[in-house]
Formats: C-alpha cells, sequence, structure tokens
C-alpha cells in the first residue's frame, strides 16, 4: 500500500471556487467496491482541493468521483476519474532503476571470475546483484549481471575504467 494525493479543481462560472468541501468516492473497479466513501477533501488554494488516499495500491484500477457540492452548478460540480497514470509507470522504473543503484554501491553485490594481469591488477570481472544477503552468499537469485573491464598503461596507471550491464 501507499499514499496517493488526488487533486481537484473547481469552478464557478469558469473563475476557480474557494470555500466548498468537496467529498471524493473512490471504487475499486476489480471489484466494484467503494473502498473511500464519500470523504472530505482539504482546500489547497485557488480553487484546488486534495484528498490523501493512504491505501492505494499500485496493482489495482480505481474510478474516482468528486462532488464539489450544491452550491456549484451541474457543470462544474462533478468530477471524474481513475488511476492510469505516465507518472505510475515512471515511478515503478524509478524503483527498478534504484534498486540497481543501490547494488552498484555494493549492497548484496559481489564481484565474481576476476582477471588480474601480470602486476596483480584487476583487467576483468563480472559483478551480480542480488536481492538479499543471503543469495549473495549463496550466489543464487542474481537480479543483475555486468561486465568489469580495467586497462593499464606500461607504468601500472589505470587507463580505462568501464562497467556494462549485460544483457
Amino acid at each position: 500500500m501507499a499514499t496517493k494525493l488526488i487533486t481537484s479543481a473547481f469552478t464557478d462560472n469558469g473563475e476557480p471556487k474557494t470555500g466548498l468541501t468537496p467529498i471524493i468516492t473512490i471504487i475499486d473497479a476489480d471489484t466494484n467496491t467503494e473502498v473511500v466513501t464519500a470523504a472530505s477533501m482539504t482546500e489547497l488554494q485557488d480553487g484546488w482541493y486534495k484528498y490523501s488516499f493512504i491505501t492505494y495500491d499500485f496493482d489495482k484500477s480505481y474510478v474516482i468521483n468528486v462532488d464539489g457540492g450544491a452550491t456549484l452548478n451541474d457543470s462544474e460540480r462533478y468530477q471524474f476519474g481513475g488511476n492510469d497514470s505516465f507518472k505510475e509507470d515512471i515511478d515503478f522504473d524509478i524503483l527498478e532503476v534504484t534498486g540497481r543503484i543501490v547494488g552498484l554501491v555494493q549492497e548484496n553485490f559481489r564481484l565474481k571470475d576476476q582477471v588480474y594481469n601480470g602486476s596483480g591488477q584487476l583487467t576483468s570481472g563480472t559483478i551480480r546483484l542480488y536481492p538479499t544477503k543471503t543469495d549473495t552468499i549463496n550466489d543464487t537469485n542474481a537480479t543483475e549481471e555486468y561486465s568489469v573491464v580495467s586497462t593499464y598503461n606500461i607504468s601500472g596507471q589505470r587507463t580505462d575504467y568501464y562497467v556494462v550491464k549485460e544483457p
């Protein structure tokens, strides 16, 4: 579960309307069950109102109905929507990428198959990322794999180093 901020803007004859007490109803579209029933929204400013949906589930589809109140004419009183959101797709991708970043800063991280030159310097290897400490220790269930390559000049100074994600 997560918290999703739901916002609505209301107007009266096209002008932002403040001082309303809008109510929101949220329906689980898969089960046709009301999960939020006639809850009050909080005024922000300039005709904007918000509701914190604290039991929001990214894996569910919702239908959202907002009623701005009887003081508004019918064409400006009601708003409808759902939770299809490009931002949610981005948020999920960010979580996936963040997991990779955390691994690459050496959490549940393992360097394997190292190859060294005659001077004992690392020239290549494989980095693997794992979901848990136990998986890391047992080298099981790797979630990502990267190749490491490092080159050196005649003086033994590193001249190139890179890590690339394997398919």
